[in-house]
Parts: C-alpha cells; sequence; structure tokens
C-alpha cells in the first residue's frame, strides 16, 4: 500500500490542489491523508478532483472555523469500507484491503498545539487501539510535537516544558505499541517561514503486520513547496538483493542425524588438487547437501506444523467416536514429537535470528522476537544512498 500524509494548509487555492493532484497521480497513492484542510464541508467534486478520478471513497473532520480540519481519501478499487470513526484531533477508517480483504485501521491525525487537547488526542488513540480488535495499524498525520530534541532544529533545542511533552509522546509511542518509522530524504518536515526553526512533527506509526502484509518499507520526506510542510510517502522499498547467504541453524544440532549427514557430506567430496581448493569445494558440498536435508526435514515450518495439528485433530475426533487402535496411538505420538521438534525448532531459529543471548534457552515470547528481528532488520538495511543532494 502507498500512503501519502501531507498537512496542506488549506485546500482553497488552485495550486495547492494541483499540488496534491499531482502528487497522487505521480506516485499511484492508494491512500491520502491531510491536515489542515481549513475547510467546514467537503464536496464529493473536491474529493474527485484531488483524487484525479472518482474510483474513491473519503472522510473528513470538519475545520473550526479557519482552524484545522482533516481529510482522508482512498482508493476504492478492491477494497470495502467497513467502519469509519471521527473524533477530536483525527479521523479513522477500517478497511477490509485488496482481493485477500486484509483487515487495516488507517488514522489520520491533526493534533492541536496545546499539551491538554494532545494528551486527550493520544489517550482516544491508545484505547482505540485496544478496543478495535485485530488488524494492521497505521496511525499518520501531523502530531505537533517531536520525539527528541533533534528532531527540532539547532536554535530550537525545546525548553522544560517541551521535554516534558517529549517524555509523554514517547510513552504514548510504546503504549498504542507501534512502531515510529524514520524518513529519508530529509531530517525535517516543517519549516517556519524565517528559515530558522524546523522540526519533525508529521510522521507515520505503524504495527508490526505492516510490515508482514506489505514488506518492507521507507517513508521519504519530499520537497516543500506550497506549504510550511513537506509532503511525506510511505511505499514499499522492493530491492532485490540478489540469493540469499547460508547461515547455520542452531537447532540442526539437536537432530540426531545432523552429525551423520555432514560426515558423510564431508567424506564423500574428493578432490586431487591444491588443499585451499579442495577446503572450498567440501564446503560447497555440504551447503547443497545441508539444504537439501533441511528442506526433507523441516520443510515449510508453518505448514509442516498446520499439518501435524489437522492429522492430530482427526486422531482425536475418530478417538472420541470409535477409539484408536495400537497402531494409531503410535501415530499420535510420533505425530505430537513431530509437532514438538517443529515448535522448538522455530522458537530456536526466532531466538538466533533476534540474538536475544540474555534469555534462557527454551523461553518463549514470539512477539518479543519478531520484534527484535524487525528491529534489527531496520537499523541494518540500506534503503538509500545520497550522492550530493541527491538520493539514489
Amino acid at each position: 500500500m502507498i500512503i501519502t500524509t501531507f498537512n496542506s494548509r488549506g485546500l482553497g487555492g488552485v495550486s495547492k490542489r494541483n499540488k496534491i493532484k499531482e502528487l497522487v497521480r505521480s506516485n499511484r497513492v492508494e491512500f491520502l491523508a491531510i491536515q489542515e484542510t481549513k475547510m467546514e464541508e467537503i464536496s464529493a467534486n473536491l474529493c474527485y478532483n484531488l483524487w484525479g478520478g472518482e474510483d474513491c471513497d473519503w472522510a473528513f473532520l470538519p475545520s473550526e472555523g479557519n482552524s484545522g480540519g482533516i481529510l482522508s481519501i482512498w482508493s476504492k478499487t478492491n477494497n470495502e469500507t467497513n467502519l469509519v470513526f471521527v473524533g477530536e484531533g483525527y479521523v479513522g477508517v477500517c478497511l477490509d484491503w485488496g482481493v485477500l480483504k486484509h483487515r487495516c485501521y488507517i488514522v489520520n491525525v491533526y493534533s492541536k498545539c496545546d499539551l491538554p487537547a494532545k494528551k486527550r488526542l493520544w489517550e482516544r488513540l491508545v484505547e482505540l487501539r485496544k478496543t478495535l480488535g485485530e488488524g494492521v495499524w497505521c496511525i499518520l498525520g501531523d502530531f505537533n510535537t517531536v520525539c527528541s530534541s533533534d528532531e527540532r532544529g539547532a536554535n530550537n533545542r525545546g525548553s522544560s516544558s517541551q521535554r516534558d511533552e517529549i517524555f509523554l509522546f514517547n510513552n504514548f509511542v510504546r503504549d498504542v505499541d507501534l512502531e515510529d518509522l524514520n524518513v529519508l530524504g530529509r531530517r525535517f518536515t516543517w519549516y517556519h517561514p524565517n528559515g530558522r526553526a524546523m522540526s519533525r512533527i508529521d510522521r507515520v506509526l505503524v504495527s508490526e503486520e505492516w510490515g508482514s502484509l506489505w514488506g518492507d518499507s521507507s517513508l521519504w520526506v519530499l520537497p516543500r513547496d506550497v506549504s510550511d510542510h513537506c509532503p511525506l510517502i510511505l511505499k514499499e522499498v522492493g530491492w532485490d538483493w540478489g540469493p540469499k547467504p547460508f547461515r547455520f541453524n542452531n537447532y540442526w544440532l539437536e537432530n540426531g542425524d545432523f552429525k551423520r549427514v555432514v560426515e558423510e557430506a564431508w567424506s564423500g567430496t574428493h578432490r586431487q588438487r591444491q588443499m585451499s581448493f579442495v577446503l572450498k569445494e567440501k564446503f560447497k558440498s555440504l551447503k547443497f547437501i545441508i539444504k537439501e536435508w533441511h528442506n526433507g526435514v523441516y520443510g515449510d515450518p508453518e505448514d509442516r506444523v498446520s499439518k501435524a495439528v489437522r492429522d492430530i485433530l482427526e486422531l482425536d475426533v475418530r478417538g472420541e467416536e470409535v477409539g484408536l487402535c495400537e497402531e494409531e496411538v503410535e501415530m499420535r505420538k510420533t505425530l505430537f514429537r513431530e509437532l514438538w521438534r517443529l515448535l522448538k525448532a522455530k522458537d530456536s531459529n526466532m531466538a538466533q535470528r533476534a540474538r536475544s543471548k540474555w534469555l534462557k534457552e527454551g523461553d518463549t515470547n514470539s512477539k518479543y522476537f519478531h520484534k527484535c528481528v524487525k528491529s534489527r532488520c531496520s537499523r541494518n538495511s540500506i534503503k538509500a544512498l545520497r550522492e550530493g543532494v541527491d538520493w539514489v
């Protein structure tokens, strides 16, 4: 999904409408979040004009006079709108997205400047996150606050009250259980007309499931022109880094056949050449043999676990109806051994990838491990390179 958020500082001017229309067209935007529309009414013609066609739905929060106003527009193609929820400082929608109808919650935010209003908004967003149910979450827009003093320009590091606000906002990000995505392209998203004050107050927060559904995404800060805010666009990276390198899985050591497979593969490779070449060829051959053995023994862990659970269920139902013979009892025991072997291998693999060495071996916390893995991948990934003033 390609999402854009933009504080336009009004939609009355033709230049701003054309800017948004071009932004949607050139980036193939599927969800558009606009803050500070400064409009009490939003017409269908305005939405069609901004979107570049009638294939869209929308929801909005009216402005209070000439202040505020939120507008969300999204594609209707293969998407169904289940729920629209609007409150002070936010417009949220619940969508069944795409052909597979993934449940998504996208909340467009415009926060007022005073701290009490911000706290009310944060508390309401945490409540919505907890009560609306399972799904992929994205909260984005103009939060009118920063996560650290580094997100303000050098000439405005903030007072003690602003530091208290930063502390409270970070608590909100933790409580809402979403990831605050790093930006690419520019450090700041808002610039004062005097050119001295600047900060990163526009942001996108996504749930852990977002990356699983749409892959590794990057958040770009686009050039600023018709507003004092920069548009932000969230889109999939889509890099192809070639074949994955061979990695050793610790859970192989727990399999009794692994040592035999390695010994046979090592002794079965014969080359009459220099020792360095022979060693290279042995490792190369061993890699392919281990991969074939892994695919035969473990394969796709998710599919094998699901199959084992289904087979056990069939035997349980048969046992409830007519009872199990000795052969079926042994088969059920074998299935349980296989199931536990697969589950332990899966947990061990996640723990190894997360590098959580301070946890005792065997501890299970899948959500924690997934967060560690995702955080590490995000830190280590190279999503773009800057050459002079250009990004490639």
